[in-house]
């Protein structure tokens, strides 16, 4: 796929591929959520429509969150979720914050979205303060994998993906590479919701509107249904830029 037809693929799939806003955290993230909550503040890189920023406030997070994207709608979207919300519109690999500016940052499903892992990498250790956290998320596939997207002769998990990692071990040598230090790592199957699905095919058939499915997660009882995905895992590595942060979530003195 030619990069026109690619960054074409992506305006019509952030305006029909709304992300379902509900309370649930990636594990990894969820299990450093103490942490968290004690950050002052935090870059959300490739923040879509929200969903970590959402249940980040549902689980009382008060501190100003950043939420950075490449698409103004999605900035905008994530912006209308509480007043200490900064949205900023940007590249992943081109961060627009100064250096050293925030002592958390998250990058949830966006790496295997970026030509340039190693700039996405060298970005978010260029805005972390010394001892700031990390999260990256992304997926991996086994060799034998389907989903409903085909691509370049080949099953994909997301038509606007330009990698798929192999394990967790592959992104963890990324992260490490680019100078931040991994301090843990989940993989777990992906499960996405029967209720989740069918509303985006009602939105791709253009016989709902697209913001009807932000706020379905309020519903959860709908979301309890979920269809596995063949040969696909959520990965997740966890870290901090050096030295080690402080037990109060906050950046020790370097």
């Amino acid at each position: 796929m030619t990069t026109t037809k690619r960054s074409a693929h992506r305006d019509t799939y952030s305006r029909f591929h709304r992300h379902v806003l509900g309370e649930q955290l990636p594990p990894l993230l969820g299990g450093h959520v103490e942490m968290i909550l004690k950050t002052p503040e935090i870059a959300d890189v490739g923040c879509g429509d929200g969903s970590v920023i959402w249940a980040l406030k549902s689980k009382g997070y008060a501190g100003t969150i950043y939420a950075i994207d490449r698409s103004p709608a999605r900035v905008e979207r994530a912006e209308r979720i509480g007043d200490d919300i900064v949205g900023l519109v940007g590249d992943a690999t081109a961060i627009p914050l100064e250096r050293a500016m925030v002592s958390g940052a998250v990058c949830s499903q966006v790496i295997e979205h970026v030509p340039d892992q190693d700039g996405l990498i060298a970005e978010l250790r260029r805005v972390l303060r010394p001892g700031g956290w990390f999260y990256v998320g992304s997926v991996s596939r086994r060799r034998i994998s389907w989903w409903i997207y085909r691509r370049d002769g080949r099953w994909w998990l997301d038509p606007t993906h330009v990698r798929e990692y192999g394990d967790v071990a592959e992104l963890v040598s990324v992260v490490e590479r680019g100078g931040l230090r991994v301090r843990a790592t989940a993989t777990s199957p992906i499960r996405f919701s029967v209720a989740d699905l069918a509303m985006r095919l009602l939105v791709m058939a253009r016989l709902i509107k697209p913001d009807s499915i932000s706020r379905i997660g309020s519903r959860g009882w709908l979301r309890r249904f979920r269809l596995p995905v063949l040969g696909y895992q959520a990965i997740e590595v966890w870290g901090c830029a050096a030295p080690e942060p402080a037990p109060d979530g906050r950046p020790s003195d370097a």
